[in-house]
This record gives structure tokens, sequence and C-alpha cells, in this order.
């Protein structure tokens, strides 16, 4: 008959694998049929040389909970030299135009601890009880670090791409750059917030469908930031003009200093700027005197 496996059987399996353990293996078992653990390899290890440590302690053994005391603090330490590391190499790569904010070294250790983290339960035979509840909090904290990471990290290319389409004739601005950089942006948030739903079991299908109803929310409540998003679009297709332009329309006239995602900064003749909505400009009369034939 088949076996029927009960929540009592789940909860006393390891205590049948310790009171078996000292057992002969079974003689008809063909040799690497079972694939080695590392769990088993390393718990056979103490119980040669330090046998005293398979006392237990509540569901783990003693050797299991000094493993983790030890283990937690070490990869949380390397975890931190790692970030540092990598944050001067970062500097030296872009010749520090990018400052570091402090939140992003924090979610870079974070990032980087709870990756050395992840083979720890399967090394140290964490029960997959302790797992269900642990997996989920972690895999959600992982992808809220990446997720920083990757908005710093976006940032630091669109910086680059600006100043090298500031040195190039490039058809590459201010404004494409900065579009570009709202996209990436918006992708980064709804990408870790459907892998958070996925690390707790959630359906994708719901996850969409719950962004869907926001954002259709988010749309009726910010009418005129979406309709600034749209008009900087118009503006890069349609390019009447770029940073360092002179502009004159009935909105400002001046020299163009920067084009964000929902507004352009515009230096007048008194040196004072004024701050244009981009649906505003994109709908305006835009005379560029910054385009005029040598006569």
């Amino acid at each position: 008959a088949p076996w029927q496996f009960t929540d009592g059987t789940i909860r006393s399996i390891a205590m049948v694998y310790f009171g078996t353990s000292s057992m002969a293996p079974a003689m008809a078992t063909p040799p690497g049929i079972i694939p080695p653990s590392p769990y088993f390899t390393l718990r056979d290890f103490v119980v040669e040389r330090m046998p005293a440590l398979r006392a237990r302690v509540a569901r783990f053994e003693l050797w299991q909970v000094l493993a983790l005391l030890l283990t937690v603090p070490s990869a949380i330490l390397a975890a931190r030299f790692l970030a540092r590391t990598l944050s001067r190499l970062i500097e030296r790569a872009t010749r520090s135009m990018v400052p570091h904010p402090r939140w992003f070294a924090i979610a870079l250790t974070v990032m980087i601890a709870v990756v050395l983290l992840l083979v720890i339960p399967g090394l140290l035979g964490i029960p997959q009880r302790a797992r269900a509840y642990s997996a989920p909090l972690a895999g959600a904290v992982l992808n809220i670090s990446i997720a920083a990471v990757a908005w710093h990290a976006v940032t630091i290319v669109c910086l680059l791409l600006m100043r090298a389409a500031r040195r190039s004739r490039s058809t590459v601005d201010d404004l494409a750059v900065n579009l570009l950089l709202g996209s990436l942006r918006a992708a980064i948030i709804v990408g870790c917030w459907i892998a958070i739903a996925y690390g707790f079991s959630i359906p994708a299908s719901n996850v969409l469908a719950g962004i869907g109803i926001g954002g259709l929310g988010v749309a009726f409540a910010s009418r005129e930031t979406i309709a600034h998003f749209f008009g900087a679009g118009v503006l890069v297709a349609d390019r009447p003009f770029r940073a360092g332009d002179w502009i004159q329309s009935s909105l400002a006239s001046g020299v163009v200093e920067s084009v964000g995602i929902r507004s352009t900064r515009v230096r007048t003749a008194d040196e004072s700027v004024v701050v244009v909505p981009n649906a505003s400009l994109a709908s305006a009369t835009i005379l560029n005197l910054g385009k005029q034939r040598p006569r």
C-alpha cells in the first residue's frame, strides 16, 4: 500500500533519520543512486570529529546553531567589504561624476548579503517548514535591494549617455535621455513588484490586473502629470529645440538649460529661470533662434 504521510510524519522525519543514521547502509543500494548532499557530508564530518555537537537544540542540532551564529555575521561582513569595493570601482569608472547616495551602499550590501545567505539553508539543513516563512521575506528584501541598485545604475548610465551626447553631434539629447530614464525607472518599479508577488505565490495575472486598476486610478488622479510626460514624448519626436538653444514663445524666452520628464527650464535674459510644463510647451508656437542660419 502507498505510504500515507501526515503532519506528524513530516514533523518527526528528522528524528527518524537521526535514529537510523548509525545503522549500516543498505548493501543492495546501487552506488550513485543517492546524489551527494553538502548537508549530510558536513554532518558526517561533524559526527566523526566532534560528536558532542550532535546535541539537540529544539529542532536543530548544536552544530547547526553554532554554524548559523558564525556564517550570518561573516556573510554580512563579507557583503560590506564587497559593497565598498564595488562602490569604489564604480566611482573610478565614472570619475566620481555621480556621488553615491547612502541608500545605494546599504542596498548593495543587503543584496550581496542575501545572495551569500541563500546557500546556508541547503548547506546547514534548515527545515523546509522554516524556509516557507523565511524564503518569501528574504526574496522581498533581495528584490527591493536589487531594484534600488538598478535605480542608481540606470541613473549613472543615463548621465554618461547625456555627457557623451553633449560631446558629439548625435541625435541623442537631454530630453531623450530623461525620457529613457523615466521609462526605465517605471519598469524597475513594476518588475520589483511582480518579483515580490511571485515570491509570496501571488499569480502574475492578479498582480498585472492590480497594476492596471491602480494605473487607471493614478491616470485619473494625475492627468496633468501624464500629459506632461506625453508632452515630453512629443518634444523628443519633433525636436523643436535642444539644450543650449535660445527660444521664444508665449510661455518663456531664453536659453534652454535642461529638459526633464515633466518640465523644461529656460534661463531668461535677466538670469531668472522659468519652469515651463512640457504639455504646454509642446502645444505652443516656438521660435528657435539657436537654429538661425548665418547671414
